[in-house]
C-alpha cells in the first residue's frame, strides 16, 4: 500500500543520477581486454554487471519506500517536529580599521 503512490513527475529529475550511477564506461576497455574481445561474453558481462546491482537498488529503495509511512513527513510536521530550522546566515567580517590611538 505504500508503494501504491506514484508521482511520476518526481521521477524526472531523477533519471540523470539512475543513468550515471550505473555507468562504468571507464572499465569496459579492461573487459574487453580480459575476456579476449570476445563478443557474446562480454555481453553477458555488462548486462549481468548491471542487471544485479540495480535489482540491488530496486529491492533497497522499495525496502525503505514501503516501510516509512507516505504522510510521515507531513505529520511530523503537523507535530511540531521535523526538521529545525536552519541556522542563520553568517555574518560578513567588518572591514573598519581599528581605532587609532592619538597620544
Amino acid at each position: 500500500a505504500l508503494l501504491a503512490h506514484v508521482d511520476v513527475p518526481a521521477v524526472v529529475p531523477a533519471i540523470p543520477v539512475m543513468v550515471l550511477s550505473l555507468v562504468y564506461h571507464n572499465v569496459v576497455p579492461t573487459i574487453c581486454y580480459q575476456l579476449g574481445c570476445d563478443l557474446p561474453r562480454i555481453r553477458t558481462a555488462i548486462l549481468a554487471g548491471s542487471a544485479i546491482p540495480t535489482l540491488m537498488f530496486i529491492a533497497w529503495c522499495a525496502v525503505i519506500l514501503g516501510s516509512v509511512p507516505f504522510d510521515a513527513a507531513d505529520a511530523a510536521v503537523a507535530a511540531g517536529g521535523g526538521l529545525p530550522p536552519p541556522p542563520p546566515p553568517p555574518q560578513p567580517p567588518s572591514h573598519r580599521a581599528p581605532p587609532s590611538e592619538s597620544v
